[in-house]
């Protein structure tokens, strides 16, 4: 039991607390682009050490991108452009820190249930449903806007993703003329073969799904020209082109930090017929080459099978390899019946050289020099420093292949290959102009002494050096009494870039000054000591600070031999007589520079190590019963070094890893089991996969008892899922399970959760002539892959409504939610005791009589005779870092919406959430053994009513109101070990209420569409506030195609009552459509 406790207190005592605070606005103007904003509660560190990414795709898209949020005074900043936003968007926050700890916004299942922002395009467009439906579809021929003969006319879609259509329902549009009856409908795919000849000239297709509770989808609409056979062989043309290009800048103050963004972007397409062309490139202010770029180029070519593109792009191959990661390079997809084939080769990450004025290059201590008796210096040890780099990017190379083959919509095998490897030469050695600080092995002959500072006051006083008395330790340089710091006046200072003497704080220190002649650390009889607290005896608890004087020299790269020679050359002259003789005897007293030679480190740098990661990956799927059962499985598996500058795996090297004797570095076996010759072979496939003593995982598998199938399930290298989809009766199930092992690494997708396994099922069904439908969904995470031990897990019960009465009529959703979460550590409630003085060595505290005792060669003091036993010494496991976590979490939320005709047209939005986590743990019990116990329990509650009213054509005004409230943590009262009550003052809550009102108003003047706004917060709690914002905005048209835009948003925030800052932005764009 306590070894496990020792083992996993680290990893559960710092993220359970943390919650980010994000409110995100659900209704926006589709002109505009859209804030995220999002602050961390419950951590104490520093922000440098935390990474926030927001991932956001457009509504129905699979795929995620995702960009690092930019932290300004205390909250995450991001933009989405209104150009990605269109209908509407969907997003999540994760935060992460360097210890490898991650948060979420939503924390419940985000990649699954994304904040969905609505624009008023995306609610127009809805007629019986709150959400505009998305088809998934794939269109066979004709391929849009493509020019055709009469007679090779005929229409072919393929949509078997979509597994809730009504066949029954779905309608085909040829030119607005309803052509169903001609066409074959199947589950996964249709065609329709017209008994006439279209006539020569532009035609538009139309055909609209419907699911199986009626709501209709989106309507896929594409076009297509007909044209005679003599005047394809007579014309070659561009079909169409088009393009815009657009500049926009953001000018933003807040909380006194500005912030200027500028962007110019654009796009051009064009359609050949034969081929299509599109490019588009965005170009940032914020564009550094010390960072990851922000700039954007990209070049797609398409023809009937082919898709070809240059530069950035965003591929998906699968969660376990690449899914929506930015690569620059090639990215080509070949797409038949039978074969999809994509294939990468690029880079995701470009290469940085660091700054040289922030510690592009440094220098290490490798070894001092040393001196003779004589106090010269030893030539065959000099002293070495190592010219090390830090602060760098390496170029990342990517090179993948996807490779599906289908059998009659049936049957899909997917083959999948990942390589990701640091490119080591990308990162140059030597940056001109560093600045790098001189180690203070060269410069220590410069420094003071160290001193106590007695009286307090910072600076070296008299009878402060107590080198000479009881702690010589304090004598570094010169004699045995005190030595300033050198001034620097005889050496040459033309190339040191700066200089400056700091004032160094050593430590601590607790005894008075005192003469300690007899060596043993106190004072005795005798003794001189200084009294310098006045108690008029000598004192060893005191609490003094210990300081140095140091000089702290920073040189360039390029000087540092030079200085070297400047520090050997002054050594020369200070230690030469008029005569000429040399006397260094001094040297013994660490006076002295002596001589160092400069190594230039060619790997092993202090800062990133060269990765390689290879990552290959399988996926079945099975369409059974005419796509009634569903079933999908397959696996992953990843190899990982983590430093390829480190040695290769070979059998020797295999054999001293982990070795803890002399013995076992020569027998042959890594963890028990014999090393394989064949180890040395791996040389020979370097080029896929570059091995090493830093590779995750060493060994895949314990092979040393065999391979069985529980060993194959896991392998800490393997992700394997399982998905099964059925329509029985009505209902529409899923069940499955998924797993990321803990060595899993794929650095095409680095924030995969990885030592995860997974369990779901859920349930979808109808009633009520499919207007009321019901859902419940069950999944169980576990934080661990282990088979035989406790691991830590979240079961997580969903029930879903949503009810749907007809066109026009209010729709509602109801979900209730409860999660059951445990971290797999029992509440101690009992001290745990640890022996101190193991008698007997068996590890446990005993109460031994005293022959027994004897036998173990302890022997019984008085008091322990008298009562004839002794109890072995221990003390209590100390259980701050040990943190059990078992809480109940309840959910619910209801979302009603709603289109009401009264006078005018009306959209009313009414969402309610309520959350309340409840700490399970015995916490009045639990404290007596853990005083500080901090309590994941928490309570939040938001509500939010929306109304947009239609007033005219060009008059539109929005409202709402909405309440957060917030808290974590709990007051926790217990007694310590004085007797005394004190308060863990661990609560914590926070209040917000807003209120907003905006309008849109068609002027038809040189001022456009204008869109005034105000909005007011006041926030109570821990942070006290208040905060009102004024907005304004004009749309308008120059000439024709060239529109300008123009925000203005101000607030005035106050901070506990005081007036704290006045925020502002502008955001200006311009942009031609041609």
């Amino acid at each position: 039991m306590i070894k496990k406790i020792i083992a996993i207190f680290l990893y559960f005592s710092l993220l359970f607390s943390q919650t980010i605070i994000h409110n995100p606005i659900f209704d926006i103007d589709s002109n505009k682009n859209y804030s995220v904003e999002a602050s961390i509660i419950g951590y104490d560190g520093d922000y440098v050490n935390l990474k926030a990414t927001l991932f956001y795709r457009s509504y129905g898209q699979s795929t995620y991108f995702n960009d690092k949020m930019i932290y300004i005074d205390g909250k995450f900043r991001y933009t989405i452009p209104s150009s990605f936003i269109q209908n509407a968007i969907e997003y999540y926050i994760l935060i992460e820190n360097l210890n490898g700890g991650v948060i979420a916004f939503p924390d419940n299942d985000p990649r699954e249930n994304p904040i969905l922002v609505k624009t008023e395009k995306f609610i127009s467009s809805t007629t019986n449903s709150i959400e505009t439906l998305v088809p998934d579809y794939e269109i066979l021929h004709p391929a849009p806007d493509t020019f055709i003969k009469p007679d090779e006319f005929f229409i072919s879609l393929s949509y078997f993703k979509m597994d809730d259509i009504d066949i029954s329902k779905t309608k085909i549009f040829i030119d607005n003329l309803d052509y169903t009856s001609l066409a074959n409908i199947k589950y996964s795919h249709m065609i329709l073969i017209p008994d006439f000849e279209l006539i020569p000239g532009e035609h538009e297709i139309k055909v609209i799904f419907f699911n199986s509770i009626g709501l209709q989808y989106e309507p896929i609409i594409w076009k297509v020209n007909i044209i005679l056979n003599d005047i394809i062989k007579k014309e070659s043309f561009i079909v169409s082109q088009n393009g815009n290009i657009e500049g926009n800048l953001n000018n933003t103050s807040s909380d006194n930090i500005l912030l200027q963004v500028g962007q110019l972007k654009g796009d051009y397409k064009v359609d050949l017929d034969w081929m299509k062309f599109k490019s588009n490139f965005l170009k940032s202010s914020l564009e550094d080459l010390n960072e990851q770029t922000k700039d954007r180029l990209s070049i797609d070519f398409s023809t009937k099978y082919f898709n070809i593109k240059l530069g950035d792009s965003y591929p998906s191959f699968s969660d376990y390899t690449i899914n929506g990661n930015r690569m620059r390079g090639v990215n080509i997809k070949f797409k038949n019946k039978k074969f999809d084939i994509n294939f990468l080769s690029g880079h995701l990450l470009r290469e940085t050289q660091g700054l040289p004025d922030f510690g592009a290059m440094a220098i290490l201590e490798n070894r001092a020099p040393t001196f003779q008796a004589s106090g010269f210096l030893d030539l065959d040890n000099l002293g070495i420093i190592d010219i090390t780099r830090d602060n760098y990017s390496f170029k990342q190379g990517i090179l993948g292949l996807n490779i599906a083959h289908t059998n009659d919509n049936n049957f899909t095998f997917k083959f999948e290959v990942l390589k990701v490897k640091d490119k080591i030469q990308s990162v140059n050695q030597v940056v001109d102009n560093s600045l790098m600080l001189l180690p203070e092995n060269m410069v220590r002959h410069l420094f003071s002494d160290i001193f106590v500072d007695y009286n307090m006051n910072g600076y070296f006083d008299e009878n402060e050096f107590i080198g000479n008395l009881n702690a010589p330790d304090h004598d570094v340089v010169g004699s045995i009494s005190w030595d300033s710091n050198n001034d620097l006046s005889s050496i040459n200072k033309n190339n040191f870039i700066s200089f400056f003497l700091d004032t160094v704080f050593i430590g601590k220190f607790n005894d008075e000054p005192l003469d300690d002649q007899n060596g043993n650390g106190v004072w005795d009889n005798g003794e001189w000591y200084e009294d310098i607290d006045g108690d008029n005896q000598w004192s060893s608890d005191g609490d003094y600070d210990v300081y140095q004087y140091q000089w702290k020299i920073n040189v360039e790269y390029e000087n540092l031999q030079l200085v070297i020679d400047d520090f050997i050359l002054n050594e020369e002259l200070y230690h030469t007589d008029q005569s000429g003789s040399v006397d260094m005897t001094d040297c013994a007293y660490n006076n002295c520079f002596g001589d160092y030679e400069i190594n230039l480190l060619q790997n092993q740098w202090e800062g990133a190590k060269p990765q390689d990661n290879i990552i290959i990956a399988t996926d079945y799927l099975h369409n059974l019963s005419k796509g009634s059962i569903k079933l999908n499985y397959g696996f992953a598996f990843s190899m990982l070094n983590q430093n390829i500058w480190n040695p290769a795996l070979t059998f020797e090297n295999l054999d001293q890893l982990g070795a803890e004797t002399a013995e076992d570095s020569i027998d042959g076996k890594f963890n028990g089991a014999d090393i394989p010759d064949i180890v040395n072979n791996l040389e020979n496939f370097e080029e896929i996969f570059q091995t090493g003593t830093s590779q995750v995982p060493i060994i895949p598998i314990d092979i040393n008892d065999g391979i069985t199938f529980r060993d194959f399930l896991t392998l800490p290298s393997l992700s394997v899922y399982f998905d099964v989809y059925q329509k029985i009766l009505g209902h529409k199930i899923n069940w499955g399970f998924k797993q990321v092992g803990p060595e899993f690494n794929s650095l095409g997708n680095p924030f995969l959760q990885t030592n995860v396994r997974e369990q779901y099922f859920s349930d979808r069904t109808y009633f009520l002539d499919n207007k009321l439908n019901f859902q419940f969904k069950w999944k169980r995470i576990e934080d661990g892959i282990s088979l035989v031990e406790d691991n830590g897990e979240t079961n997580k019960y969903d029930f879903i409504f949503g009810f749907y009465p007809g066109v026009n009529m209010p729709t509602y959703n109801l979900s209730v939610g409860i999660y059951n979460r445990t971290n797999g550590i029992d509440p101690l409630y009992n001290p745990v005791l640890i022996v101190t003085e193991d008698i007997n060595g068996n590890g446990l505290v005993d109460t031994l009589e005293c022959d027994i005792a004897a036998i173990y060669e302890y022997y019984c003091n008085e008091d322990e005779l008298s009562s004839n036993e002794v109890i072995e010494e221990s003390e209590v496991l100390s259980t701050q870092l040990y943190q059990p976590e078992k809480t109940r979490t309840g959910q619910f939320s209801l979302s009603i919406n709603s289109t009401i005709n009264y006078i005018y047209r009306h959209r009313v939005n009414l969402n309610i959430y309520y959350s309340d986590k409840k700490d399970l743990v015995n916490i009045n019990k639990y404290l007596v053994v853990n005083k500080t116990y901090y309590s994941p329990r928490s309570l939040t509650q938001s509500y939010y009513l929306g109304v947009s009213t239609v007033f005219t054509n060009r008059l539109e005004t929005f409202s709402s109101i909405n309440y957060n409230y917030y808290d974590y943590g709990l007051d926790t009262e217990y007694i310590d070990e004085n007797g005394e009550e004190k308060v863990n003052d661990f609560f914590q809550s926070q209040t917000i209420l807003g209120f907003s009102f905006n309008t849109k108003y068609e002027t038809y003047s040189i001022f456009g569409k204008i869109n005034p706004g105000v909005n007011f917060s006041l926030g109570r709690g821990n942070t006290n506030f208040s905060q009102l914002s004024f907005k304004a905005g004009s749309q308008l048209s120059i000439v024709e195609n060239l529109t300008f835009n123009i925000n203005l948003n101000y607030k005035i925030k106050f901070i506990d009552g005081n007036p704290s800052y006045d925020n502002y932005s502008i955001l200006m764009d311009l942009k031609y459509k041609f």
